[in-house]
């Protein structure tokens, strides 16, 4: 079930992903994707199992029980950093902290303060914006084009005198 805390799962890999300045679990399958995730946060635990909704969940469940790592993994992390991401970063999405705990957390509260986005510079936008813009109004010209061609095209048929024989 989607929820609040795939959202917070996300945040704390981003904010994982850019302290470290690389993927933290980059599987290339989905079975290599959660065997990296629990080999990092940990195996589910039984109970989480039993309550999984998810047909055939277990077969999904790692041999050997892996223990959570977080903490040594990223030990160079700063620690309002590290407490933030070891919170959302739980397996179990109803033991992760809200949003508000999140924003509420000493990462946020600790130097270097977050700026004021008002503060941050504005850019124009990127070659890629404008060739997309640019892509989009020739694709929708075309279409218009096409429809008022179409539109022509059955209005001159029926004004088209009927040939008669000799």
């Amino acid at each position: 079930d989607y929820g609040v805390g795939i959202d917070l799962w996300s945040a704390g890999c981003i904010l994982a992903e850019l302290l470290a300045g690389r993927p933290i679990m980059p599987g290339r399958t989905e079975v290599e994707q959660l065997h990296k995730i629990y080999k990092l946060c940990g195996s589910p635990s039984d109970d989480y199992w039993k309550k999984s909704k998810l047909p055939n969940a277990t077969l999904f469940k790692p041999r050997e029980p892996y223990k959570r790592c977080i903490r040594e993994t990223f030990k160079d992390f700063p620690p309002s950093a590290l407490s933030l991401i070891d919170a959302l970063l739980a397996i179990d999405p109803a033991e992760r902290k809200t949003a508000t705990d999140a924003l509420n957390s000493d990462f946020f509260n600790t130097e270097p303060f977050p700026c004021d986005p008002s503060t941050l510079p504005k850019y124009p936008p990127t070659k890629e914006m404008d060739a997309k813009r640019r892509d989009d109004e020739a694709r929708r010209l075309r279409a218009a084009s096409k429809a008022q061609g179409e539109a022509g095209k059955r209005a001159r048929t029926r004004e088209r005198p009927r040939a008669m024989p000799a």
